[in-house]
Formats: structure tokens, sequence, C-alpha cells
């Protein structure tokens, strides 16, 4: 149980950094 709230908290900041990194690349872009 505990693996998977590890998991979980993994998965929500690699998908949040990857969020993060694509609207940063769209402002560049846009800008």
């Amino acid at each position: 149980m505990k693996s998977l709230m590890h998991l979980l908290r993994l998965t929500v900041s690699l998908s949040w950094n990857s969020l993060k990194s694509w609207t940063t690349k769209l402002i560049h872009t846009l800008w």
C-alpha cells in the first residue's frame, strides 16, 4: 500500500514536470 502511494506520487511528479516543460516550450514558441 505504501509503495502504491509512492508510485502514485512519483507519477504525478513526472507528469507535472513534463506538463511544465511542455507549457514552457509552447510559451517560447508563441512569443
